[in-house]
C-alpha cells in the first residue's frame, strides 16, 4: 500500500492501516491535496481504492471532483460541474442541457395527456350517432391514454 509524509514530522504514513502517525502521532497526519485540511484515515475520499500513490483528498473535496455519469447520456462529467435536482447525498448529477431537454419533454407530456383525452372523448361524441359504444370506447381510450403519458412523464422526471 502507499505511505505518504506525516505533515508534522515527515515520518512515514500508510492511510489505509494507520489512524494517527506512528513517529508523532499526530492524530490528523496527512493533509487534503486541495485544500490543505488536515486529514486521517476516516476522512480520506474513496480510501477503498487508494492502491497506488495519488493525491489525498478530503471528502468535501474528493466529493466535489468526482467523475460522475449524467443518467440521460450517460456520459461522464465531474459532479461539481453538473446540475442535481435533490440535496440528498450522491443524488443523480445531470448535464445542465440534458436537464433541460428532459424537463421540455416533459412539459410536452403535461400539454398532451389532457389534449389527447379530451381529444377521443370529442371522437367518442362525432361518432356516437353511428355506434352505441363509441362515446364509452373512446372515453376508455382516453382515459389509458392519459395515464399511460403521466406514466411516462413520472418515469422520465429527473431525481
Amino acid at each position: 500500500m502507499p505511505v505518504y509524509n506525516c505533515r508534522e514530522c515527515n515520518g512515514n504514513v500508510d492511510p489505509t492501516e494507520q489512524v494517527s502517525c506512528p513517529s508523532c502521532n499526530t492524530k490528523k497526519p496527512l493533509s487534503c491535496s486541495k485544500c490543505n485540511q488536515p486529514i486521517n484515515h476516516h476522512d480520506i475520499f474513496g480510501i477503498e481504492k487508494l492502491r497506488t500513490k495519488r493525491p489525498l483528498l478530503c471528502k468535501t473535496c474528493g466529493t466535489d471532483n468526482e467523475v460522475v455519469k449524467c443518467p440521460i447520456c450517460n456520459l461522464s462529467q465531474v459532479r461539481s460541474q453538473g446540475v442535481t435536482v435533490s440535496e440528498v447525498e450522491g443524488a443523480n448529477v445531470y448535464h445542465k442541457a440534458c436537464l433541460e431537454k428532459r424537463r421540455e419533454v416533459i412539459k410536452h407530456a403535461n400539454i398532451a395527456a389532457p389534449a389527447s383525452a379530451v381529444g377521443f372523448v370529442l371522437i367518442g361524441l362525432l361518432i356516437m350517432n353511428t355506434a352505441n359504444y363509441a362515446l364509452p370506447a373512446c372515453a376508455a381510450i382516453a382515459a389509458v391514454l392519459f395515464i399511460g403519458i403521466k406514466a411516462y412523464k413520472n418515469i422520465i422526471e429527473p431525481r
